[in-house]
C-alpha cells in the first residue's frame, strides 16, 4: 500500500525556504553586529574603552557581557538606560554583540 499526501511537495518547499531564510538571518546578523556595536560605543567608548562615566567593556569576557546584557533585558539588573537598550535586541543579537565586543583588540 502506498501512502499519498498531496501537500507533501509544498511542505518540502516550505521547509527548504525556511532553512534558506534562517541561513540568511544568521548571515545578516553577522554582518550587522559591528553596526549594532556602535550603540554600545556611544557611551562605552570606541572598542569599549570608556572615556566617561560608563564602564569600559574592553577585555571583558563574552560570557560576562552576555550575562549582564541578558540580566538587563530581563529586568534582573538595575540600570538607567541599559534595561531599555537591551530590550531592543533579541537574545541572539545580545549574544553576538557580547562575542564581538569581547574579541576586539
Amino acid at each position: 500500500m502506498r501512502f499519498h499526501f498531496p501537500g507533501f511537495g509544498i511542505l518540502c518547499v516550505c521547509f527548504s525556504l525556511l532553512s534558506i531564510v534562517e541561513s540568511q538571518a544568521e548571515d545578516s546578523l553577522a554582518l550587522n553586529v559591528p553596526i549594532m556595536a556602535y550603540n554600545c560605543f556611544t557611551c562605552h567608548g570606541d572598542r569599549g574603552i570608556s572615556q566617561g562615566a560608563a564602564p569600559s567593556l574592553h577585555k571583558l569576557p563574552a560570557k560576562y557581557i552576555r550575562q549582564t546584557l541578558l540580566e538587563y533585558r530581563a529586568d534582573r539588573r538595575p540600570g538607567t538606560i541599559m534595561p531599555r537598550i537591551s530590550k531592543g535586541f533579541s537574545p541572539q543579537e545580545l549574544n553576538a554583540l557580547a562575542n564581538y565586543i569581547a574579541q576586539l583588540p
